[in-house]
């Protein structure tokens, strides 16, 4: 039985009133420029994501992969011709524990979190092992399919709210003049499993 060590695991996640995060396959949002902003510093600030293969395939050609950012992209299908094209430039999993394993022999000694930024299966799948959560939630209610479930009860917040105001944004296609945004980073109230028996 392999023993598979677990890294700091903090999802990164935006947020509608409900809890919706998806639509389509992306966002159902698009301009928030400062809420794109502190998705740059902090998973710049680690280095290390973790996602899904259809969030990996939503960021646009032209900057995928992420810039100075070490990609550890979850898929059913590895296979995936479109995938496989950036095979020397990102790291393909097929599983939560060989992701790990993957970033365990890579970084032996990480000492910083690694960002999980989704989509809707790989935060559900993580959640056992996430230890914290960059939450920002926008004062939409937006259509969407993909929605971000997690007991609050379990969480706690830690340091200051940030707020802001998001202008000029769009919301399912639909220009919205203000979006009121608020931003906290939520800590789990018990520890989370430090390996995973495989």
């Amino acid at each position: 039985m392999a023993r598979i060590k677990v890294p700091d695991l903090i999802d990164i996640v935006a947020i509608g009133k409900n809890s919706e995060m998806g639509y389509q396959g992306g966002l159902p949002w698009s301009g928030m420029t400062k809420d794109i902003r502190k998705f740059v510093e902090r998973t710049l600030d680690n280095g290390i994501v973790l996602m899904g293969d259809t969030t990996f395939l939503s960021i646009p050609k032209e900057r995928r992969p992420l810039h100075n950012r070490d990609h550890y992209v979850l898929s059913f299908n590895p296979e995936n011709p479109e995938l496989q094209r950036y095979s020397g430039q990102i790291s393909i999993c097929g599983s939560i524990p060989e992701a790990f394993a993957k970033i365990d022999k890579n970084y032996p000694k990480l000492d910083s979190p690694v960002i999980n930024v989704g989509g809707g299966k790989v935060f559900e799948t993580c959640m056992p092992y996430t230890s914290g959560i960059f939450l920002t939630t926008l004062d939409i209610r937006p259509d969407a399919d993909t929605y971000f479930e997690f007991d609050r009860r379990e969480w706690k917040r830690e340091g200051e709210i940030d707020s802001w105001v998001e202008e000029n944004a769009k919301v399912n296609g639909v220009c919205f003049d203000k979006v009121d945004c608020v931003d906290e980073f939520l800590v789990r109230r018990k520890v989370v499993p430090k390996y995973i028996e495989m």
